[in-house]
């Protein structure tokens, strides 16, 4: 790769051009100069170009100020005519870098009016994704040449390079008036609506009724925060979260840092079946315990979840993963357990406060690149132990400000009886920040070691008993443990 300067006709250097291999890059430079002229002549095409184009599409550096001085006339209200950019760019002091008055009346002079200029300014639109394309290509070449460097961090670097350029093709720079962004809001009430008059729920199901009448379901492009201090089951929330959403067919995604692949199978398993988390971890089970955690087996195979357990994952890691999930059709929702033990590449030198407000940012860019929710844990510090009432507050989160600040939803786990050396399974999930409604509590119930979360009773109701063992078959052995002499009694 090399650059050679590029002359205009008074043998000044218009812009840096890279050359490839020998290779110039893709350009247009006559259309350039014709989508120039349109706007100059016609000013009415700059409203469907203006969409389309951006200063950095132009090859050639000369036309690219001459294109912003025609932005900065339109938008002042000021008519575009040959003499008004002339002037404009004098006193920005780029008339000659721009080639002078001459060059503008080159450009008039080149077309008869603005028929072709929407059609010529996608093709330069496409030359300058190509320009990036080819780009890009040389700096993947040169991520895998780098030595000492984490390989599945090189991947996600080359996947987010590619994904800037399909962004661009995409549309990117375009801007759209406010009647599309409008016109597609009341769509969605429209839609939203429809979906409750069929008894549906507008966002991914909770898994908890109070919850989603508080919240909608988990909304598209929203980041959720679930924080809690340690041991007060973030986790066991997360797989209900997970769990809830996929028996709705919208395939999960997970990102356990802490726990293996395995630990959280285990745990998807008990809140299968009625087995006590105590005898199903000690392994003295009976035959019908057994074959109950071999139905749950089954049962949680079915689902559409995919863990990932990879120890010290990035942000960016994580967000190159789900987007290769999610164009595979398996992702629609993605949770991350948790947030404080994630690393972000490349920030040697900067305190833990800055590093996890860049991955906070990163997880809210995936939640909107990807179109989907995505529920991040989060440790709150001690400070919430040392409060009267161990209730947390927006404060409690651990580390960062920019938590509360990226995250559109902020929800704590609090379980007073946790506390008070008796734990009564009664819990409260406190929504502190809700950016598309009100903050609120929802109460909510969990059977033993958490393996098993429910709605709470309604005023006056007794809670829902604990879901019955699987019948035994017809051929069942009998009920004594495999791993306990059969003189004994069963746990």
């Amino acid at each position: 790769m090399s650059y050679e300067g590029q002359k205009n006709r008074r043998g000044q250097d218009t812009t840096p051009t890279v050359s490839y291999d020998g290779k110039m890059p893709p350009q247009a430079v006559e259309l350039e100069g014709a989508v120039l002229g349109a706007c100059i002549v016609d000013s009415s095409v700059l409203a469907e170009v203006g969409s389309l184009l951006a200063p950095e599409v132009f090859y050639l550096k000369e036309n690219a100020l001459i294109y912003e001085a025609i932005q900065r006339l339109h938008g002042g209200g000021v008519s575009v005519d040959l003499y008004t950019v002339a002037n404009a760019l004098r006193d920005a002091g780029t008339l000659e870098a721009a080639g002078g008055a001459r060059r503008i009346s080159e450009v008039v002079l080149s077309v008869a009016s603005g028929a072709n200029a929407a059609n010529h300014a996608r093709k330069l639109v496409e030359k300058y994704v190509q320009r990036q394309l080819v780009e890009a290509g040389y700096k993947i070449v040169a991520l895998g040449h780098s030595d000492g460097e984490d390989v599945s961090e090189l991947l996600a670097q080359s996947d987010a390079l590619l994904a800037e350029v399909s962004g661009a093709l995409a549309g990117r720079m375009d801007i759209p008036h406010v009647s599309a962004p409008v016109k597609a809001a009341k769509e969605e009430a429209y839609a939203r609506a429809e979906r409750v008059r069929q008894g549906k729920q507008t966002g991914v199901t909770t898994g908890l009724a109070d919850l989603n009448r508080a919240t909608g379901g988990w909304q598209p492009a929203n980041l959720i925060i679930v924080a809690a201090r340690p041991s007060m089951g973030k986790t066991a929330l997360m797989l209900h979260f997970a769990k809830a959403a996929a028996r709705a067919g919208v395939p999960a995604a997970i990102f356990s840092l802490e726990m293996s692949a395995t630990a959280l199978a285990n745990r998807l398993i008990l809140s299968e079946s009625s087995v006590a988390p105590s005898r199903y971890r000690s392994g003295y089970m009976t035959n019908e315990e057994l074959q109950a955690v071999d139905l749950a087996a089954f049962s949680a195979s079915q689902l559409p979840v995919y863990i990932d357990s990879t120890a010290d994952s990035s942000m960016g890691q994580i967000r190159a993963k789900a987007r290769a999930l999610k164009r595979k059709g398996r992702c629609g929702i993605v949770l991350i357990d948790y947030l404080q033990l994630c690393r972000e590449r490349g920030m040697r030198g900067r305190n833990r406060e800055q590093e996890v407000a860049a991955m906070s940012r990163e997880a809210k860019i995936m939640a909107k690149e990807l179109e989907i929710p995505v529920i991040l844990l989060s440790q709150l510090s001690r400070e919430v132990e040392r409060r009267g009432g161990k209730r947390p507050m927006l404060s409690d989160l651990r580390e960062s400000g920019a938590i509360e600040q990226d995250a559109d939803m902020v929800m704590f786990i609090h379980r007073p009886s946790r506390y008070e050396g008796e734990d009564d399974g009664c819990g409260e999930l406190l929504i502190e920040k809700n950016r598309d409604g009100p903050t609120s509590n929802v109460n909510f119930r969990y059977g033993v070691g958490m393996a098993s979360i429910f709605d709470a009773p309604s005023p006056g109701q007794e809670p829902p008993p604990p879901p019955p063992p699987p019948p035994p078959s017809a051929n069942a052995a009998p009920y004594v443990s495999y791993y306990e002499p059969a003189d004994r009694e069963p746990f």
